[in-house]
């Protein structure tokens, strides 16, 4: 069996993965993907049913994917931008309105299909010279001599310095090099799907909290096509999700308020179960991990992939600039210094995510009051304002 070298080995085609490729090609290194399922690389079909997953792009991301090459074919294919945002509690008077024209801004984020991203990042790909190996499995991996040999089902065999998992929560990395990590379930489960909206949304994104959840509308390219997640104790969730057609687009319509008139629900309903996971350590000696491998979070931000994005940024100008200054890459001292960059804002972004979660879904009286004071403060304070929208746009 012949055996096929690489300085990096990544393993895992989503969007991280697919990113972190491109980036790493870019700065010289030689890499190898691995992915299990075959790469999407055929085009995003219009005709196609509605079931596909969106994201919410922010400004540092829109970064990355511009540096890679392929953001302007995102921008042509179709993307939902919004420019507004319209936040309010179900149980009292607490709202926060913001508009991107009050900071001088295009948008305040972009509304993707993970499709769209990944397909065109896999074209991209394809004209690299990245070493790509999808449809196949793992069937061993073993450190010889500093570098770890990789079994592939297809009887390939690889060499490589330094293995990067960015294959998802369910980490199949993370678990074969047994990566310890803290987990909490936040005991709700996200609803997701595509409707259809009478009245336009307007380049908006909305949420409503409500005691046992969050709904979220995310704007598509259609001004009156919409995402929407819905995040709720995962008893509910359940029940809503196994309502009949009709009586699950009455209550969407009830719990945005009749905002958008007649809703209609052009999808199937997706559900999944929410956990908050955070590795205790980015690395181990020739192999880390990235994006939700590392960490995974709640949905009501949309800031999953754009945290997944960051890694790619950090790990890249770490790898980067110890290849410059010739020192090994799979060295703890080179993968610490990535794990400094980022593990302290992933574990501020989990934390601050788990406390709006507990002061929005929480229906005692003093809290209820003090979000109402607070959110409706930051509603009238320029400042505060501008903080929040500055750091959801990774700026």
């Amino acid at each position: 069996m012949e055996d096929l070298q690489f300085d990096v080995t990544i393993i895992g085609g989503g969007m991280v993965g697919l990113s972190l490729s491109l980036s790493l090609e870019a700065c010289g290194f030689k890499v190898a993907l691995i992915e299990t399922k075959s790469l999407n690389t055929h085009t995003p079909s219009e005709t196609k049913k509605v079931t596909r997953r969106v994201s919410a792009i922010n400004a540092a991301s829109e970064k990355l994917l511009e540096d890679l090459g392929v953001w302007q074919d995102i921008f042509i294919n179709g993307l939902g931008v919004y420019r507004e945002m319209k936040v309010w509690d179900a149980k009292s008077a607490a709202r926060l309105e913001i508009t991107a024209k009050e900071f001088s801004l295009d948008a305040l984020g972009y509304i993707i299909e993970n499709d769209l991203i990944s397909y065109h990042l896999a074209k991209k790909l394809q004209t690299s010279a990245v070493s790509i190996f999808d449809a196949v499995k793992i069937d061993a991996m073993t450190e010889v001599d500093e570098l770890w040999r990789i079994d592939l089902s297809s009887k390939v065999r690889l060499l490589s310095s330094l293995i990067i998992g960015a294959d998802g929560a369910n980490s199949y990395t993370r678990d074969f090099f047994g990566f310890e990590f803290n987990s909490n379930t936040y005991q709700q489960s996200a609803l997701v799907g595509t409707i259809k909206l009478e009245k336009p949304h307007n380049d908006t994104a909305y949420q409503r909290f409500f005691p046992n959840g969050v709904l979220a509308l995310l704007p598509l390219q259609d001004a009156h096509m919409a995402s929407i997640v819905y995040s709720q104790n995962t008893n509910d969730a359940n029940e809503t999700c196994s309502l009949e057609k009709d009586f699950f687009e009455a209550k969407l319509q009830q719990d945005f308020d009749h905002l958008f008139g007649e809703i209609e629900l052009v999808s199937k309903r997706q559900i999944f179960p929410l956990l908050e996971r955070h590795v205790k350590s980015y690395y181990q000696k020739g192999v880390t991990l990235v994006g939700d491998a590392a960490h995974t979070i709640h949905p009501l931000a949309g800031l999953g992939v754009n945290m997944g994005f960051q890694d790619v940024v950090s790990l890249t100008r770490v790898l980067a600039q110890a290849k410059r200054k010739g020192r090994f890459i799979r060295s703890i001292d080179t993968l610490d210094e990535y794990q400094r960059c980022r593990k302290l804002d992933n574990e501020m972004m989990l934390k601050s995510i788990k406390l709006i979660k507990v002061l929005f879904c929480n229906q005692n009286p003093v809290i209820t009051l003090a979000r109402s004071v607070g959110v409706n403060a930051v509603n009238k304070t320029k400042w505060l304002k501008q903080f929040f929208v500055y750091q959801a746009r990774g700026k």
